[in-house]
């Protein structure tokens, strides 16, 4: 699987996952769930390989922004269950592919 195919498999996963569509995470949305939803996309691709540089160019944000999220995601998950078990089962999901 090519860095695109990885992308878009993990950006269905998590809006299937979250019930936020594709365009809303990828988009500058500030709502919570969305930004949730984000974090846990960005997370899910440095997880499996993306450099942090990579996940902004996709993005178009800054290599700062998505370091940030990276860094801060475990703040995040602590204040939020469901974020919290959505991200264990993605990664679950994501190391049986």
């Amino acid at each position: 699987m090519n860095r695109n195919e990885i992308f878009a498999s993990i950006l269905d996963m998590v809006s299937g996952e979250t019930e936020i569509s594709t365009t809303e995470i990828l988009s500058r949305t500030k709502s919570r769930e969305v930004v949730d939803a984000r974090h846990l996309f960005i997370v899910l691709l440095h997880d499996v390989g993306f450099y942090p540089s990579q996940i902004a160019l996709s993005f178009g944000m800054t290599c700062r922004s998505i370091t940030y999220a990276i860094t801060n995601f475990g703040n995040r998950i602590l204040c939020e269950k469901i974020l919290r078990k959505n991200y264990e089962k993605l990664k679950k999901q994501l190391g049986n592919t």
